[in-house]
Formats: C-alpha cells, structure tokens, sequence
C-alpha cells in the first residue's frame, strides 16, 4: 500500500511539472509574438488567440487540480 502511494505521489508531482513546463511555455509564445509587434511590426493576430486560448486552458487545468488536491488533502 505504501508503494501505491508513492508511485501516486511521483505521478502528481510529474503531472504538476509538466503543467508548469506547458504554462511556461505557452507564455514564452505570448512573448515571443509581442516581441514580433514591437521589432517587426508584425501582429500575428490568429496566433496570438490561439495562444491564449491554450494558456487559459491550461492555467484551468492546473488552477482546478490544485482545488482538488487541496480539498482532498483536507479530507
């Protein structure tokens, strides 16, 4: 039993990583896109949606795991 929940612990925390690392990454696309507008005068309009729309996606994602483990921790 004590097996299971370390495996399950090692599991959270790898999933928590890889939705920082996502979220990360989908900002350094904002930044990116911004940075176009700024040097280049280029604005990547469709992109920049798309963008935003899976970051906001994500941060829910991440936003509404951490309620859960939070209230399943105070269970």
């Amino acid at each position: 039993m004590k097996e299971n929940s370390r495996k399950k612990k090692i599991l959270e925390s790898s999933s928590m990583l890889w939705h920082i690392l996502i979220i990360l990454y989908l900002i350094s696309i904002v930044a990116y896109i911004v940075y176009f507008v700024i040097c280049h005068k280029i604005f990547m309009i469709g992109f920049l949606i798309a963008t935003l729309f899976m970051l906001s996606f994500e941060l829910l994602i991440f936003i509404r795991d951490k309620i859960y483990k939070k209230d399943k921790a105070e269970k």
